[in-house]
């Protein structure tokens, strides 16, 4: 018979020592081979290998087939599964330190954990995806940021590089205009120089003769010659002018370079300020990777008033210097200009009519609609009143702008510091219409003025003033000269102008020809006889050398 191994017999004593209503099944004896010295060993048999001690339990052999894990505390089956704790445990465990959790067998909840992995698989499939297509989103906004900042860049060299071209032509142009203020005073003061060199040479003469005179006994000649009087002019008012010598030019373009330096400084500040998104789908839930910093009321867009270049006289490189920016001769800033009115399109075939009541401005009446071609007159320029920079035509059709002062008579007539030159009709009644030529030019003025207009120094222009005209600036500024100036946005480019003047109703019209479209129409009183008025501008380098020139109106066929 067997021996019982020890150990096995000190648990079973163990087991047999609990209460009678224990409920743990008896132990399941195992058999347990023959023990190899028997009775009948002889000392000539060889000697049986050692035996290997075997761990025994209740439910069998401790080294059974069995791959459930065991307990490290209790050598036990990890049969069961603590919620509380989220730990596994076998029953001692659970009685132990589990005691009064919410305890299951490991199996079942190992079988509803399993149920709920297809789900938390098709969960993190989501995540995954959301994360991978967010990642797509960040890299095209990275992208197209990449392609914005190229396109900013590209976009404000070349606008940088347009302002270095536009301070370098505005530069060029002050500097015609000092020249042009300079000759005027050079031209000024040699007339006047020449003029008393004459009166001085008379008076010598006089003088000269009344030496010989005290020397004769001739009383008669004496008489004779003592009581003529000499012809001399009074020069005390006498005295040439430049706004020059006032540092004027040179005060407004520091004033303007400042405040455009400090607009420049602000630039930065205000390109990094945050703007609205406008495409939800670029840039969406991103971090800015740059300062947002506060709106500031004080900092805004550059004012177009200090980008705009002023205009002086008539002619903006006239040289006529304000110390200050006139609105009556510059170009007023958009903000402070009167609304355009509408390029109307009067139609075919009475294209050339009185305006409509809705097209004019001032004094509104109701002329009839007759085409205004009917009234044409032949216009001729005046060479009296040109300015010396001007080149007249011996026709009188053409006028353009020299780069020299010509050798001419300064009268009362002449314009001395506006190029500028008026017709030599004068009307004071009646219906008027011409045509006139702008094609090539970059800036001209043409409409009519009043007979007794200020033609010497600093002259304001507007119809308050007795200048009725329209005006293009640098290739596309149109506006007719009010205060402020009235500007004019037109879809077409005339190539050809048609002035329109009605003196009795007070009324002038601008046409252009080219397109049959009615341009501006302004209402106001002519209390002065009117006159023609042109003015090609400064040629600005050979830029605008192009003329002016009266074109001979075709008339329209009658219906």
């Amino acid at each position: 018979m067997g021996v019982m191994p020890g150990d096995l017999l000190l648990e079973m004593k163990t087991r047999f020592q609990r209460p009678s209503n224990s409920r743990t099944p008896p132990p399941v004896l195992h058999p347990h081979p023959p023990s190899p010295f028997s009775s009948n060993t002889t000392a000539l048999s060889p000697p049986a290998p050692p035996v290997v001690p075997r761990r025994y339990t209740l439910s069998g052999p401790a080294d059974s087939s069995t791959d459930a894990p065991l307990c490290p505390e209790h050598q036990r089956g990890l049969e069961f599964f603590c919620r509380t704790d989220q730990t596994c445990g076998c029953a001692v465990c659970m009685e132990g330190e589990h005691h009064g959790h919410q305890v299951i067998p490991a199996k079942r909840e190992w079988l509803i954990k399993k149920s709920q992995l297809e789900i938390t698989e098709a969960e993190l499939r989501d995540m995954i995806t959301q994360r991978e297509k967010k990642v797509e989103d960040i890299r095209t906004s990275l992208e197209n940021i990449q392609v914005c900042a190229e396109h900013e860049t590209a976009g404000s060299m070349h606008m940088f590089s347009a302002l270095v071209s536009s301070v370098e032509r505005s530069q060029a142009e002050l500097l015609e205009v000092i020249e042009m203020s300079q000759r005027a005073a050079q031209h000024q003061g040699q007339t006047l120089i020449r003029d008393l060199e004459q009166e001085i040479s008379e008076l010598r003469k006089r003088s000269a003769t009344l030496t010989q005179l005290a020397q004769s006994d001739d009383y008669v000649l004496f008489f004779k010659t003592f009581s003529t009087p000499p012809q001399t002019r009074d020069w005390s008012d006498a005295v040439v002018t430049s706004d020059l010598t006032s540092g004027a030019v040179l005060l407004t373009v520091n004033q303007m370079v400042e405040r455009f330096r400090e607009e420049l400084k602000r630039l930065p500040e205000i390109c990094l300020r945050p703007q609205p998104q406008t495409d939800q789908s670029v840039g969406r839930n991103i971090p800015r990777l740059r300062p947002q910093p506060q709106p500031d009321q004080s900092v805004g867009r550059c004012s177009p008033s200090l980008l705009s270049q002023p205009n002086y006289a008539v002619g903006r490189n006239s040289p006529n210097l304000p110390s200050q920016p006139d609105q009556s001769l510059g170009r007023s800033s958009p903000s402070l200009r009167s609304p355009p009115p509408p390029e109307h399109s009067v139609g075919s075939p009475d294209w050339l009519s009185h305006p409509q009541p809705e097209q004019s401005v001032g004094r509104n009446p109701k002329p009839k609609v007759r085409r205004v071609q009917e009234y044409a007159v032949d216009i001729t320029l005046d060479p009296l009143t040109a300015h010396p920079r001007l080149l007249i035509s011996d026709d009188g059709k053409q006028v353009r702008c020299w780069d020299r002062y010509q050798p001419v008579a300064d009268g009362p007539e002449r314009f001395d510091r506006v190029v500028c030159v008026l017709g030599r009709q004068a009307f004071s009644s009646g219906r008027h219409y011409w045509e006139v030529e702008v094609g090539g030019k970059t800036d001209w003025d043409l409409g009519v003025a009043s007979h007794s207009i200020n033609r010497k120094g600093k002259i304001t222009v507007s119809p308050a003033h007795g200048y009725w005209f329209l005006s293009l600036r640098d290739k596309n500024d149109y506006a007719f000269r009010t205060e402020p100036s009235t500007a004019l946005g037109l879809n077409h480019k005339p190539n050809r102008i048609g002035i329109y003047v009605d003196c009795d109703k007070g009324q002038v019209s601008f046409y252009n020809v080219d397109a049959k479209m009615l341009i501006y129409t302004f209402t106001d009183s002519f209390s002065d006889v009117i006159h023609p008025f042109f003015s090609p501008c400064t040629n600005k380098s050979g830029r605008n050398e192009a003329p002016l020139i009266i074109c001979p109106v075709s008339m329209p066929l009658v219906d």
